[in-house]
């Protein structure tokens, strides 16, 4: 009776493992407008309009610039600059469900809107790997905010929910899995570096789905727990924060800070800003509300290019039985420019550069985002809640590509699943090491001869530390799923010339409480025609 769920088992078993990761190929474009970042081109519409993306290790959505994005007071470049905009009118597959207020990086002071909608997208170029996975039905956010300046991929694997907590909508990833096109929720990312770029010419960003490429970063042997907190997960203690040789701290005591790849900077307590102002020779704009560096300094700071190191751990204590990580980043990493597209920038007389770190407000703010990102390669397992930083590699043109699945719970080589995707000496992909033969047949005979009396006290004592075991919490428990429960109480909008958009007194209709289907009334009406009125002004040329 037993055969048949076994054999499905089994077969199960062999189709998990036929399941690749999925490499989404960089598009040799570097864009932004506080520092150059490299960017994934993903295919949205029907026909695809392919649109220049930043990875986001914090949205379940990808936010795509809409026509409003870009305005007439504008450089004439916006669209380009932005990564291109994407005109609904123009693809048959657009469904608009309404515009809501964007509420994650809200703790950092982004307050804007979406106009959420089902479409389609590809992930990739013509040619490309990504390209042969499409796929319907997708979340997807048009803005016109400059908070997201260049279009935004979200890779957490949370679902969406406009009307309540038992009607979710997957996001890209859940729906990638459900059709076995990934074998786990899981993703791994370096944002890549410009300045590494122009020296080996293979700097650009690393982004692989339900997977790994191993090629891409030296292992460590920390694994990271999932914070409580399903909208701040990828959570982790900084410990320190040294120049070279522990010669100058810049961190004044540990903290937890949430990696976010959403936003470009790194945020830290006053005082930490203040050491990294002291060692840098950094000036303190109050309007751009950033630490800026002028010329001479710069030419200073490049010629000494010192390197900066983060030393990480799973929480603010060190354990005797773990080394905490560390991730070096050159001083090249902050070194940036903001372009005239930045906020206020184009106020102000001969400031470019800029050191990419911020002053928070509390502990919730304290932030590593995309900087960080440049020299880290962070592999998330949702499966198991936990995830691993380690030092990005940047190969040569000889080097492969070494792609590792990350397997289910219950599935194929799950046993070593979590080493073979986090930490310790597996990370790199290698699997656990084998008995020799001469060793298992000493095993054997040992047994043998061992007396009943000691094999019976083993049996008893592993059974009573099995129990005891077993009243913990087990690591590889499935994750709950996480729920993107969209606030709409602000009242920022997408700039579109409707009453209810730009009254006090109508706020943004809320994700949750209202029926997608349900058609928009009265005010509501015009404004969707207002929004359709302003695409069609701004169709794509051709």
């Amino acid at each position: 009776m037993e055969r048949a769920p076994k054999r499905q088992v089994e077969a199960q078993k062999r189709n998990q493992a036929s399941i690749k990761p999925i490499s989404i190929a960089p598009d040799q474009s570097w864009l932004g407008n506080d520092g150059p970042w490299s960017t994934f081109s993903l295919g949205y519409g029907t026909p695809s309009q392919y649109i220049h993306s930043l990875a986001s290790t914090s949205i379940p959505q990808p936010y795509v610039v809409i026509p409003g994005g870009c305005l007439s007071s504008d450089p004439s470049d916006c669209s380009a600059a932005r990564g291109n905009i994407f005109y609904p009118n123009t693809s048959s597959t657009w469904q608009s469900l309404g515009d809501y207020t964007l509420v994650f990086e809200g703790n950092l002071g982004i307050n804007s809107a979406g106009n959420f909608a089902f479409e389609s997208i590809t992930l990739g170029l013509p040619g490309t790997n990504g390209a042969s996975y499409a796929l319907g039905q997708q979340i997807v956010t048009g803005i016109i905010t400059k908070d997201y300046f260049v279009a935004t991929w979200g890779l957490r694997p949370a679902p969406t929910n406009f009307t309540d907590l038992n009607s979710p909508i997957p996001s890209l990833l859940e729906d990638l899995k459900a059709d076995g096109k990934i074998s786990s929720l899981s993703w791994a990312y370096t944002a890549g570096s410009y300045q590494q770029s122009m020296l080996n010419k293979n700097g650009m960003a690393s982004l692989t789905i339900g997977g790994y490429d191993a090629s891409q970063f030296a292992p460590s042997n920390v694994t990271f727990d999932f914070a409580a907190d399903t909208s701040r997960d990828l959570v982790v203690s900084i410990l320190a924060i040294e120049t070279e040789e522990g010669s100058n701290s810049l961190l004044g005591t540990p903290i937890l800070s949430f990696l976010d790849s959403s936003v470009s900077h790194i945020w830290l307590p006053e005082d930490s800003c203040q050491r990294f102002q002291t060692a840098f020779n950094l000036t303190y704009s109050d309007k751009l509300d950033l630490y800026t560096v002028d010329s001479t300094v710069h030419e200073v700071l490049k010629a000494q290019n010192a390197n900066i190191t983060f030393t990480l751990s799973n929480d603010l204590t060190i354990s005797t039985s773990a080394t905490p990580v560390t991730i070096v980043l050159p001083y090249s990493a902050f070194d940036l420019e903001l372009t005239n597209e930045y906020p206020d920038h184009s106020d102000l007389e001969n400031v470019s550069y800029y050191f990419p770190i911020r002053r928070a407000s509390n502990e919730t703010q304290y932030t590593l985002g995309r900087t960080f990102f440049q020299h880290a390669y962070v592999i998330a397992d949702y499966e198991r809640s936990v995830f691993s930083v380690h030092q990005a590699l940047f190969p040569t043109g000889g080097v492969e590509q070494d792609l590792q699945p990350i397997w289910p719970i219950g599935g194929t080589n799950s046993s070593n699943s979590t080493s073979n995707s986090t930490s310790t000496n597996l990370s790199n992909g290698s699997t656990a090491p084998t008995l020799s033969p001469g060793a298992l047949a000493g095993i054997i005979v040992a047994t043998v001869v061992c007396s009943l009396a000691i094999i019976l006290g083993a049996v008893y004592a592993w059974r009573k530390r099995r129990r005891s075991l077993g009243s913990g919490a087990s690591q590889g428990a499935p994750v709950v799923p996480m729920k993107s429960e969209l606030d709409s109480k602000s009242n920022m909008h997408l700039g579109v010339q409707s009453p209810e958009l730009h009254g006090h007194d109508a706020p943004m209709r809320e994700l949750m409480g209202r029926s997608m289907t349900q058609e928009l009334p009265g005010e509501e009406e015009k404004g969707r025609a207002s929004l359709e009125r302003e695409t069609e002004r701004r169709e794509m040329p051709g």
